[in-house]
């Protein structure tokens, strides 16, 4: 797409553009909001205090695991997956008891 066909699709004011540039060049930092939103500073105390920032994706995990590469016995992990599905967790469970034992 050629910047005369970008230009059309997205019109902005050259002038106010020009501005904009020339204040950020200064060092200024010019407030980009929107004119018509309502003004939020004659807000009652507190107004806002309820409202949280919704955070995206999963949320995180209290525990979190530290992956490691560790060689077993081709034995060993066919009969760990033999069990069906959770054979990791479940030889997250066996390593721990078997530290645990060890520090007892």
């Amino acid at each position: 797409m050629t910047s005369k066909q970008i230009d059309t699709l997205y019109p902005i004011d050259r002038e106010k553009f020009q501005r904009l540039t020339e204040l950020q060049r200064q060092g200024v930092e010019p407030n980009l909001s929107d004119p018509d939103a309502p003004e939020t500073a004659d807000a009652p105390e507190g107004m806002f205090a309820g409202l949280a920032r919704r955070l995206r994706g999963r949320p995180k995990k209290q525990s979190v695991l530290q992956r490691i590469d560790i060689l077993l016995d081709p034995e060993d992990v066919s009969y760990l997956r033999a069990t069906g599905e959770g054979w990791q967790t479940r030889l997250r469970e066996y390593v721990k008891k078997g530290i645990h034992s060890q520090l007892l």
